[in-house]
This record gives structure tokens, sequence and C-alpha cells, in this order.
């Protein structure tokens, strides 16, 4: 299985952090995960290297997309 898994996790806030556990936590489990990030804000904040070395895999072929975004949207 191959999950596309866009979301705000540069963004440093709680959401943000959310975010990154899910992604850290579908890559533990063995699940293709492709990042790709959305801001809200100005600036990215730091996030961990397993998600930027992610973000390098491709999009294509993904069975899954979740888009994690504010509550109301996810």
């Amino acid at each position: 299985m191959k999950v596309l898994y866009i979301g705000h996790y540069r963004d440093g806030t709680g959401w943000g952090n959310a975010a990154i556990n899910n992604i850290l936590a579908l890559d533990a489990a063995g699940v293709k995960v492709v990042p790709r990030a959305i801001t809200y804000e100005a600036q990215d904040r730091s996030y961990p290297d397993r998600i930027k070395q992610l973000e390098d895999n491709s999009e294509v072929g993904c069975d899954i997309v979740i888009q994690h975004t504010l509550p109301n949207n996810y």
C-alpha cells in the first residue's frame, strides 16, 4: 500500500505535530508514505529528517490519499 499524505507538517503548530506523528507512524508500520506539504505560515519550521527523505518519493501510484489540514477538513 502506498499513501499520499498531504498536510501542514512544516508549520510548527500542534496540528503540524499531529501530521508529523501520523506520517512517522505510517512509516514505522511499513506503509510506503509520500508526504507533501501545504502551509498556513509564512516560513517553514523544522521537521524530522526522515520526513525529508520520504518527500523524495514519487506520488505516482498511490492507493490512498490522506488530506490532513485543519480538523474540519481532515
